[in-house]
């Protein structure tokens, strides 16, 4: 696209869409699945005794050959290739599936994928769609650029390898946030200031309350007892229960 390399670079890449029939929306109909460059020059890829050709489903995946030649590129060349990860992240306030950036949805995903994640359903969505608004929030650059980013975004990728609450624990510092469980279901929290008050009711509770004092019931008493010591004379005269001493009657 960018560059003449003189038909010494092919690349062709799958996005994770095709079927095994077709090779997804982001190509001409009947374009197939099997990567025939690829088959062609690796054997490992190439077709069995029955005609069948190895492809890739629900990954994406690029074919890349690069010709040796010292005048193009005199050392290895060096590769980049930019990744928009998994789009198929549910997000429950519009109720679609795509691409994001968003913190709270990303580790939602982790939660409920059958595949990669651990397939666990049971995140509270009206958490969800409040923490991924906060995630959404607009926070200033800068206060002289005048530009805006969001408050909370993921932009991390980690190998299958990595056990998804090894992957959680890296994603969760990226907002400040904390999982809680309550009532059976996930709750996400990103940092964000949430009042002074809080309302919540016995569903909340996990177990029944129990009260230990800290202090002996017979120090827990409503009754303040004063200490009184009466001066002597001269400082006080007789009368108002005092004797002609200015001893206290």
């Amino acid at each position: 696209m960018q560059y003449d390399f003189g038909g010494l670079v092919y690349a062709e890449a799958r996005y994770g869409d095709q079927t095994e029939t077709s090779a997804g929306p982001n190509f001409p109909v009947g374009t197939a699945s099997v990567i025939g460059g690829l088959t062609a020059n690796d054997p490992v890829w190439q077709a069995d005794g029955l005609g069948n050709s190895p492809w890739v489903g629900g990954c994406t995946y690029i074919y890349l050959k690069v010709v040796t030649n010292a005048n193009m590129f005199p050392s290895q060349p060096e590769i980049r290739i930019t990744v928009n990860g998994k789009n198929d992240i549910w997000d429950p306030r519009t109720s679609t599936r795509g691409f994001t950036q968003n913190w709270a949805l990303i580790c939602a995903d982790v939660f409920t994928d059958t595949l990669f994640g651990l397939g666990d359903d049971t995140v509270n969505q009206s958490q969800l769609i409040a923490a991924a608004n906060v995630c959404d929030e607009q926070v200033a650059v800068s206060a002289l650029s005048g530009q805006t980013e969001a408050r909370y975004t993921t932009n991390w990728h980690y190998d299958t390898a990595i056990g998804p609450g090894d992957a959680l624990a890296t994603m969760m510092p990226g907002a400040g946030g904390r999982l809680s469980r309550i009532g059976g279901e996930w709750m996400l929290w990103p940092a964000y200031y949430q009042g002074v008050s809080a309302t919540f009711d016995s569903n909340a509770l996990v177990v029944a309350p129990q009260w230990t004092p800290y202090r002996s019931i017979r120090d827990l008493v409503n009754r303040i007892d004063g200490t009184f010591t009466a001066p002597n004379y001269p400082y006080n005269v007789a009368g108002n229960q005092y004797d002609s001493n200015g001893f206290y009657a």
